[in-house]
């Protein structure tokens, strides 16, 4: 009797400590996505305070990057096998608070073709795009408004990391926390947000400095499916109190596609020439598009799919 006892106290004990190591799931009542929400929300507001914290953040006026670097051609190099290409990358971006306005001016190179250059400039929800070489659109004013300005938005506010995180805690709710992980003997935190024109990007943060360390997406390639895109920033120095990169590289499925260094300026005058639009350009007339095909061919052997951002295509 005595160990039936004994035996019966024994599977009470085991049958509690079942139960409580199930209690946890339930974190003081939170769902799970309040849970992952709460802890991604850490991380972002350790991430701000690593760059100069809010209040410093928001005192920014305006911010302006130039590049310069270098694109690896993969898969648009003179050899489909590599080793791939490298042609110049430059450009300009120019977040301007104050004004609630941006700029940016990209050119990127083609191997034994040359250079496009195209910018945008846009005020709250109005704006223009325009050829800046006029050799690929020409002469053509291509004129923004409403969501039709989400995307320059979201992809310039990339650039800079205190304002992309600043963008991120104002429109926090979409915030989830997704993973802790070791590499390269160094500790990292990933948490997402979904961007105004409904992009969804992972931020990756340094766990010891809580800088941001990039930003990765997926995306779909007409070649390989699904793939990644990561965005690293390094060498961040301190402008104003607040901590900017001056190095970025670009990664396409873990391969460097780009190495870029910034030349980074706050707070300092803005050339009011690149909200107007140049002498030069127009408005295309309303049967513009009457003739328009798909895959137009712009030299030997060479052609652009214009329904696919002006994607090049050469025959080999």
């Amino acid at each position: 009797m005595h160990s039936l006892t004994i035996i019966t106290l024994l599977f009470s004990i085991f049958i509690l400590n079942c139960s409580s190591e199930q209690k946890p799931s339930a974190s003081n009542g939170l769902s799970s996505t309040m849970r992952s929400y709460q802890k991604a929300q850490a991380v972002l507001n350790a991430g701000i305070e690593a760059m100069g914290g809010l209040e410093k953040i928001k005192a920014l006026e305006n911010v302006s990057v130039e590049y310069d670097g270098l694109r690896h051609m993969i898969n648009q190099s003179r050899k489909p096998e590599g080793p791939w290409d490298k042609e110049p990358s430059t450009g300009k971006v120019i977040i301007d608070r104050k004004q609630n306005r941006l700029y940016s001016l990209s050119s990127n190179s083609y191997p034994g073709i040359g250079a496009f250059g195209m910018s945008w400039a846009i005020t709250g929800r109005e704006g223009f795009h325009i050829d800046a070489y006029r050799n690929h659109h020409g002469n053509e004013i291509m004129k923004l408004s409403d969501n039709e300005t989400d995307w320059p938005w979201a992809a310039n506010m990339r650039w800079l990391p205190p304002l992309l995180l600043l963008q991120a805690s104002e429109i926090n709710t979409s915030l989830r926390w997704i993973d802790g992980f070791q590499k390269d003997g160094r500790a990292f935190e990933a948490i997402s947000f979904v961007q105004p024109n409904s992009a969804t990007l992972v931020l990756i943060f340094d766990a010891t400095t809580h800088l941001l360390e990039g930003y990765e997406t997926v995306r779909e390639d007409g070649v390989f499916g699904d793939v990644t895109d990561f965005i690293r920033f390094a060498e961040y120095q301190d402008f104003d109190g607040v901590k900017l990169p001056t190095k970025r590289t670009d990664y396409f499925n873990n391969e460097i596609a780009r190495e870029l260094t910034l030349k980074v300026e706050v707070n300092a005058p803005i050339d009011e020439s690149l909200f107007k639009i140049s002498e030069g350009y127009e408005t295309p007339k309303e049967n513009a598009n009457e003739g328009y095909t798909r895959i137009k061919k712009i030299g030997e052997g060479v052609y652009l799919d214009q329904d696919m951002c002006g994607i090049m295509i050469d025959e080999f």
